[in-house]
């Protein structure tokens, strides 16, 4: 064992470099030596140099040397910068798909890259609003999603939903859904697959932490001639699009089938009231004509039940749309 820790020295010594100096600190020949003891691996000062001068000429580290009294070797440059990282770490503790505990794993694995001076800087205080704390399995899905789209592969999952009473249930019955995955989109910490649905023959999208049970299967792909025709900004858009305009606190009254829909947009924290076949809830909104729009694209399903000066714009609304219908059956 101690002879193959001695074939490993180099390596124990690029490690000893990465976490023990950076832009600000540096370490003599005399500390590495010092630190290789402790993986029973005994070294002299002239073979240390040898194996920092070959990982530089292999362009495997970019160190230089300081002289003087103070002096020794440090990382000048590394695949990351500490900007870099912390930019990383903020999205990974901002997704709310990720939970704590892994969150906390990818997190200590992007401090590897930096120094034990710089991996304290990484610390970061980010509030996530409404993180699923349970286990997480959306990144090994959307792995495999990848992997279908590289494979030309169609694959198969059940598809999940919320009721008013937050309860996860199976969409048509607990059926199978197999589609063709073409895209993924990310929106508000959510990933969404763009895919072509062999039942419906259309582009659809399903929100990757609502499939379960998903498996590649041996079918090719299908729905290519129709993914190309659609622009997927312009899909984004009008399924995604947010809305823009004066605040106010909106009373609804929603059937129950669309719960999932409501804790989509809201979020779980969303507070409802259960009524029977509907619930009711108070959620703000920025009052304009698109987020009029995307409640009328319920069918009724979906009522606005106060402030009175919002219904009445929402009335409005409907009415010049009358109009505008009316004006263009009178040109025709």
């Amino acid at each position: 064992m101690k002879k193959e820790n001695q074939r490993l020295r180099t390596f124990y010594v690029r490690e000893i470099l990465l976490r023990n100096t950076d832009e600000e600190h540096c370490i003599s020949a005399k500390k590495i030596i010092e630190k290789l003891k402790g993986y029973g691996i005994t070294a002299e000062r002239k073979s240390i140099y040898n194996d920092i001068f070959a990982l530089y000429d292999a362009g495997v580290l970019d160190v230089k040397q300081d002289e003087g009294r103070n002096g020794g070797f440090r990382v000048v440059s590394r695949d990351f910068e500490l900007a870099e990282l912390k930019m990383l770490v903020d999205a990974v503790q901002s997704c709310r798909f990720i939970s704590k505990k892994q969150s906390s794993s990818l997190i200590k694995k992007l401090s590897s890259f930096l120094s034990q001076y710089e991996e304290t800087q990484l610390s970061r205080s980010i509030y996530v609003y409404d993180r699923e704390e349970k286990k997480s399995e959306v990144l090994y899905l959307i792995d495999m999603i990848h992997r279908a789209i590289s494979e030309n592969s169609s694959i198969v999952f059940k598809y999940t939903e919320i009721t008013p009473s937050k309860k996860k249930i199976e969409r048509r019955g607990g059926e199978n859904y197999i589609v063709s995955p073409w895209s993924l989109m990310w929106r508000e910490d959510n990933y969404y697959l763009i895919a072509f649905d062999h039942d419906s023959g259309e582009i659809r999208h399903y929100r990757v932490d609502r499939m379960e049970k998903i498996k590649i299967n041996n079918i090719a792909r299908k729905g290519k001639e129709e993914f190309e025709k659609i622009s997927l900004a312009r899909y984004y858009s009008n399924v995604f699009e947010m809305f823009k305009g004066r605040e106010e606190i909106v009373r609804f009254r929603c059937e129950n089938r669309f719960a999932g829909a409501m804790f989509d947009r809201f979020g779980m924290s969303l507070t409802v009231k259960e009524c029977g076949e509907f619930f009711e809830f108070y959620a703000p909104i920025e009052i304009s004509v698109r987020f009029f729009s995307w409640v009328f694209g319920f069918d009724g399903a979906l009522q606005i039940i106060s402030p009175e000066n919002v219904v009445n714009e929402y009335k409005m609304q409907i009415s010049k749309a009358e109009k505008m219908l009316e004006k263009t059956n009178l040109k025709n």
